[in-house]
């Protein structure tokens, strides 16, 4: 399902070992280095057939190859992101892919959205691993009580990925499975009116039981979209990727209800808003 913010309204392997956890991603709609999203570090052995189950696909360690296709499909402009039998662009010496399933854009304007919703004092302790994730065992091993740096704590350490991205649009898949793009919007405040628009949008993959599937990511993972628009006051997107993240995001990872109608969201919303007064 999708979401706006407007203004101003695991299986365990043989080993003991659980899959690695869900990362927050900063990506987006439009960017520049690639990286990559593919391999994990606990396969499962797949005896009867000398492959391993990567958590997202079939590897085969004699063939060197996946046996089955990476679930996100290629990018324009990028050949070989389009043979998707492939590992990290046929490049395992430069990237890596922990969670076995996309190539990633950096979106540096989606990370300091991210790094405004915390304190002065912890948002430079939001740091990016090699792959780009924001790094789960910095900020696990900091001792904090800003609920917001919690809250982001808890994204981190979930799964599936959720996808961070800015633009002056937003994709999903509509109820025929056909991929949308729409626009957002923002009216300065004038003499007569406050602020209005759309400035953030939440959509999922299905997984979570209160999901409707009436629109969904185009992935398998929770994707954010925040607006790139410039003229949209810091504390409107502080509260927006609040709002998205640690609301809209945090709940359906947790399985819980999380439209805007549904009991408690609005309740959490305006929490979350005042967390960034006017």
């Amino acid at each position: 399902m999708i979401h706006g913010q407007s203004i101003p309204t695991p299986p365990t392997s043989s080993a003991g070992q659980n899959p690695p956890a869900g990362a927050v991603l900063a990506a987006a709609l439009f960017g520049s280095d690639a990286v990559h999203n593919g391999s994990t570090a606990d396969p499962l052995p797949w005896p009867a057939t000398s492959t391993e189950f990567m958590h997202a696909r079939y590897f085969s360690p004699n063939l060197g190859r996946f046996l089955s296709v990476d679930p996100i499909g290629g990018e324009v402009g990028s050949s070989q992101s389009w043979n998707r039998y492939s590992y990290v662009l046929n490049n395992p010496l430069t990237h890596t892919d922990p969670h076995g399933m996309a190539v990633m854009v950096l979106d540096e304007l989606a990370l300091e959205y991210i790094r405004k919703t915390l304190p002065e004092g912890l948002q430079d302790q939001v740091a990016l691993d090699e792959a780009r994730l924001i790094d789960k065992a910095s900020l696990n091993a900091i001792d904090s009580s800003d609920p917001s740096f919690l809250d982001l704590k808890g994204l981190v350490n979930l799964d599936p990925v959720v996808e961070v991205s800015t633009g002056s649009t937003f994709t999903y898949l509509d109820e025929q499975g056909k991929k949308q793009t729409e626009s957002f919007l923002y009216l300065p405040a004038t003499e007569q009116y406050e602020a209005a628009g759309l400035l953030g949008y939440t959509v999922g993959p299905g997984s979570n039981p209160h999901d409707t599937g009436t629109f969904l990511s185009t992935n398998a993972n929770v994707q954010v979209t925040l607006t790139s628009d410039p003229r949209v006051p810091l504390v409107e997107m502080q509260r927006t990727t609040a709002e998205e993240l640690y609301g809209h995001a945090l709940l359906y990872l947790a399985g819980k209800p999380f439209m805007h109608p549904d009991p408690g969201v609005e309740e959490l919303v305006k929490a979350l808003h005042g967390r960034y007064p006017r």
